[in-house]
């Protein structure tokens, strides 16, 4: 069994796992594999020189409270059928997560099929999807005639980039968006049959759309994004979607858990809400993650890895040095729970709380200024 990177005569091998093993169309396996794939991004398993298993590691910018860092989002992890059930998968996932330790990176991204089958790998949820499902005629109509909208063009890209950044102001964590991004995204959205929106005011951009009008059965609409510099833009934007009722009957939206749009439809109990974990992550990295958060205070932090060694520690932290350390640590927590602590997702007391875990109330007040409860944005499936 050998544990390699693809190659340019791995491919087609690799294209044929996909679409067995997913239920994608062949036009977008086509797009995928002509214009996103990249053979030195995919690890592979191979016996007697046949692939039996894949992943690929695509790479994304990723800002967590302000630290921007290069990180890989884990797509297409499969498996031969029979091959399956014997630890190839579980071997190919270890040593993907040790060789993007050694490349020097902090964190591991994922959106999982099954949750379940991620955390023995020390992944957690650090970001949830809201989904609000909305009858058509629960929209208001609200003109807005001072708000301008226009169907997206490249002449907009930089619009487009502007209304995200600024939206994502207010998230602890998030991808980087920047013109290539945001090309391979528009690519994606066409393949899809969906559309771009973007609103202006005074010739300003304050909103943009991702739009599906045939999303589901033909009945059901699909706002896969929506952000808003003010309540203006969204008026404008939902009033586009509304136009929209000779054609569906209700719009699923998205959007994340400090959205205004939770509270925009009045608390409207015809509209069903929904909370949907969407991505996960995983620590590589604990030395380098504990001095981003550049405490102010000296603390003492055991972390339990019982895949990447060189994490299974205790760590002193004081502002940007850590050190390992023989001191005793009073807080000892696993990666997983690290890791939601480190992207702001659960609550100190929560992990106080499930470990079991007594600490003196200095240290307490310590961890308590360090990890903040914050919101996560995340939309990307490959």
């Amino acid at each position: 069994m050998e544990f390699t990177f693809a190659n340019r005569e791995d491919k087609k091998a690799v294209k044929i796992l996909w679409k067995y093993c997913f239920t994608d169309t062949d036009e977008y396996i086509d797009y995928y594999f002509t214009k996103r794939y990249d053979v030195k991004n995919n690890y592979l398993m191979k016996k007697n020189n046949v692939v039996i298993s894949s992943l690929m590691t695509n790479p994304y910018k990723i800002d967590i409270n302000g630290n921007i860092s290069d990180t890989a989002y884990i797509v297409g992890i499969s498996c031969d059928a029979t091959n399956r059930g014997r630890g190839y998968v579980s071997t190919l996932i270890k040593k993907t997560l040790k060789d993007r330790y050694l490349k020097g990176e902090d964190v591991s991204m994922l959106m999982p099929i099954d949750t379940n089958i991620y955390t023995r790998y020390g992944y957690a949820n650090i970001a949830d999807m809201i989904e609000l499902d909305i009858p058509l005629e629960r929209i208001k109509n609200k003109r807005c005639n001072d708000v301008e909208v226009k169907a997206y063009d490249e002449s907009l890209l930089k619009d487009l980039i502007y209304v995200y950044s600024k939206s994502c102001e207010n998230f602890g964590a998030y991808f980087v968006r920047d013109e290539i991004y945001f090309k391979n995204f528009i690519d994606e959205i066409n393949l899809e049959n969906g559309y771009v929106y973007l609103a202006y005011f005074d010739n300003e951009p304050i909103a943009y759309m991702v739009f599906y009008p045939k999303y589901e059965l033909e009945k059901t609409g699909f706002v896969r994004e929506i952000f808003s510099l003010s309540k203006s833009g969204y008026d404008k934007l939902l009033d586009i979607v509304k136009s929209h009722y000779t054609q569906i009957k209700n719009i699923l939206l998205h959007t994340s858990k400090n959205s205004h749009l939770l509270q925009y439809f009045d608390n409207d109990n015809n509209i069903v809400y929904k909370i949907k974990p969407f991505i996960m992550s995983r620590v590589i990295n604990v030395l380098n993650t504990l001095k981003n958060l550049n405490s102010q205070e000296r603390f003492c932090i055991e972390i339990k890895d019982d895949i990447i060694e060189e994490n299974n520690a205790k760590f002193e932290v004081y502002k940007d040095l850590v050190k390992k350390t023989e001191e005793k640590c009073n807080f000892s927590i696993n990666i997983y729970d690290f890791t939601q602590l480190y992207f702001d997702y659960s609550s100190l007391d929560y992990v106080i709380f499930k470990n079991n875990i007594s600490l003196e109330k200095d240290e307490y007040d310590i961890l308590k200024t360090i990890f903040l409860q914050k919101d996560n944005y995340f939309n990307d499936y490959i």
